[in-house]
């Protein structure tokens, strides 16, 4: 019997459809050299869409092309110079010794992710302090757990698709330190739900301690979900969630008492919150929502269901917290591409038309990303401002890799000094 926390993918391909993947994969490779990011991005999206690619070279460049074009930017500019980022770069730059870590991390990033501090630590230690190096090693190390997510939870042949889909649809690769630290976190965090689910508790328990010393707002999310365990793959029973709610409130209130008597940042932080609703928030919110209602309804995989019931509703009490509503709906981004081929695959069985659903969801993803590369808010590969972003070809990007390798980046320190 096959395994229903996957789509279906159909028999093993012919030799001849072998043989045309393989010659895909060699002229994508070609096309990244020659053709700007533009217009290559969609293509590789397209045709692993259509082809179900599965190549670690491809994956790879891509990989590349996205860290080198985000760490490319003009750092701390971004929101009205209110980007999280230059703090982050202040502990990096202070860090002097193992002990140094976590107390130069609170003072300057504002938390306690141990795990996230002391891997800045180690590449600080490996790049001697390089910031450009930095930047582009904690993206790519996000993007390659998001490719080890999507082959989890929707198969290897359809990892690929779904992280150019990720990255191309809203803003994913221009947003905050914060949410860029989510996205390392979110899927270690998804995976451990993955684990836990499928009767693997002690490796899904260790990849949920993982993903919380990298960001541990992000990973709280995950709890009641993590406690919900193998239950995830059968249907919903209200008695236990109502059980497993209470068990949570309760520990909420405890860990709450304990840190609002010691005074805690965090605490604080929460305290000082703006609520309020932004109606913006709901074009973000509207997507995830019908996809997620239409895989619920069309799809037979009982824990992706239960997985973006669950988050459906997270992203919902997210409208409560306006400008922080991010937090609370990036999960759901995440699990865009993942619903749309399990929606496919489910309809192609019964409407041929339903072939033209993943390329119809590239292209709406990608006018997405052509109007924020457009938009240029981040400044992407500001050393030359003669530098149109989108048009930058692949040779053209290992060019300036090496230039930013040679002289690093500058980032803005007028707003922040602690």
């Amino acid at each position: 019997m096959r395994d229903l926390s996957l789509p279906y993918e159909g028999n093993v391909p012919s030799l001849t459809l072998q043989k045309t993947q393989l010659l895909s994969v060699l002229l994508l490779l070609l096309g990244y050299v020659v053709l700007p990011l533009f217009a290559w991005v969609p293509l590789v999206a397209l045709v692993a869409g259509i082809m179900r690619i599965q190549s670690k070279v491809l994956a790879t460049l891509v990989v590349f092309a996205f860290a080198m074009l985000i760490a490319s930017r003009h750092l701390g500019y971004l929101y009205g110079k209110s980007d999280d980022l230059p703090s982050y770069l202040l502990a990096y730059e202070a860090y002097s010794s193992f002990l140094s870590v976590l107390p130069l991390t609170v003072l300057y990033a504002k938390n306690g992710d141990v795990g996230f501090a002391y891997l800045s630590y180690a590449i600080q230690g490996l790049t001697d302090t390089h910031l450009f190096l930095y930047f582009f090693s904690i993206v790519a190390l996000s993007l390659w757990a998001y490719l080890r997510f999507a082959k989890a939870y929707a198969g290897a042949h359809w990892a690929l698709f779904c992280l150019l889909c990720y990255l191309m649809f809203f803003k994913t690769f221009q947003i905050q330190w914060m949410i860029i630290r989510s996205c390392l976190a979110l899927p270690i965090l998804l995976l451990s739900l993955h684990y836990v689910a499928h009767d693997q508790r002690k490796k899904g328990i260790l990849l949920y301690l993982v993903g919380f010393s990298l960001h541990g707002a992000t990973a709280i999310l995950f709890f009641p979900a993590l406690l919900y365990g193998r239950a995830l793959k059968e249907p919903l029973d209200f008695a236990r969630l109502a059980k497993y709610a209470g068990y949570l409130l309760i520990a909420g209130i405890v860990v709450g008492g304990v840190l609002m008597a010691l005074g805690s940042y965090v605490i604080a932080k929460v305290m000082s919150q703006d609520l309020g609703f932004n109606a913006e928030n709901a074009v973000v919110y509207i997507v995830p929502l019908v996809l997620g209602v239409l895989v619920m309804l069309q799809c037979e995989n009982r824990f992706l269901k239960n997985v973006i019931l669950y988050f459906l509703l997270i992203g919902a009490f997210g409208f409560v917290f306006g400008k922080n509503f991010y937090r609370f709906v990036h999960p759901l981004l995440f699990l865009l591409p993942i619903m749309v081929v399990y929606l496919s695959e489910a309809l192609i069985k019964r409407h041929r038309l339903a072939h033209l659903i993943r390329p119809a969801y590239v292209v709406l993803c990608y006018l997405s990303f052509t109007y924020v590369m457009q938009l240029d808010e981040p400044n992407f590969y500001y050393k030359d401002p003669l530098i149109v972003p989108e048009n930058v070809t692949g040779a053209e990007q290992v060019q300036l890799f090496d230039q930013y390798v040679e002289e690093d980046v500058i980032y803005y320190k007028g707003w922040r000094t602690r």
